[in-house]
């Protein structure tokens, strides 16, 4: 069966497993966010839709309070915007560029609206203030303003060269930090957005670190690794930035000049 856990790690050297609770169906994925004393959980592949837990008792227990697929059946990633109460989900099954936004400023969720945003696939995305970070895999990266979650705006656009992964945007809006996962070795990149109410989304630089194997591996379709390291998920805190990486578990660039 599949689990979700959940760990007390006040005492990082000695974890202890606070629940354990069936997921459901077999996936390859799941992405969980939180917001308040909830947590919400998609997954890839499966019929579970939305589910919702209740953390307010911790470290005591966790329990399920929510379980629909009347938004969705699957999907690959969500993201919160907190101070908004919204949820957004991408990545559904059978949909393009497709995205529901959710209002979770009370337990019940409820559905705000769906939308086909564009006609390219959103494999995750970053929003702040009602404005969505979409990394659209082939197609690059799309601004959208949700402010008005029935009238959708398209403030801005850049393409990049490979598959346009996941995205962070600093704390001052002006930087956007980009992974490409495939082809394996891809650098990473920071766009100025300085700009982007103008649709003017610039290309500051590239940047990557040779994969610490120090040798030449396959990844799981037999191509051959890049000798640089494959970035997958980047975020920022601060002038930070906290990139995880397939060969080289997490490594910390430091973004005062981006």
């Amino acid at each position: 069966a599949s689990f979700v856990h959940f760990f007390d790690v006040t005492d990082p050297s000695n974890m202890v497993e606070v629940e354990r609770i069936a997921g459901g169906e077999q996936t390859v994925w799941r992405d969980m966010k939180v917001y308040q004393d909830r947590a919400y959980s998609v997954s890839d592949a499966t019929g579970e839709g939305l589910i919702v837990y209740d953390l307010s008792n911790l470290p005591g227990s966790v329990t399920v309070t929510y379980q629909s697929n009347d938004f969705f059946g699957s999907a690959h990633n969500i993201f919160i915007d907190e101070a908004n109460a919204r949820l957004y989900a991408v990545g559904i099954s059978g949909q393009l560029g497709s995205v529901a936004i959710i209002d979770i400023s009370s337990p019940e969720p409820q559905l705000l609206a769906y939308h086909d945003l564009q006609q390219t696939y959103i494999h995750d995305l970053y929003v702040r203030d009602n404005i969505a970070y979409c990394s659209s895999a082939w197609d690059g990266l799309f601004v959208w303003n949700l402010s008005d979650e029935l009238d959708p705006v398209l403030l801005a656009t850049i393409e990049t060269d490979n598959y346009n992964h996941s995205n962070w945007v600093s704390e001052d809006g002006n930087t956007i930090i980009v992974a490409e996962e495939v082809p394996p070795g891809k650098p990473l990149m920071t766009i100025d957005a300085t700009n982007m109410l103008d649709n003017d989304l610039t290309l500051l630089t590239t940047f990557a670190e040779p994969n610490i194997l120090n040798a030449p591996a396959t990844d799981p379709f037999g191509e051959e690794l890049d000798m640089y390291a494959t970035p997958h998920n980047p975020f920022l805190l601060g002038d930070l930035a906290f990139v995880s990486n397939y060969e080289d578990g997490l490594v910390v660039y430091d973004l005062t000049d981006p």
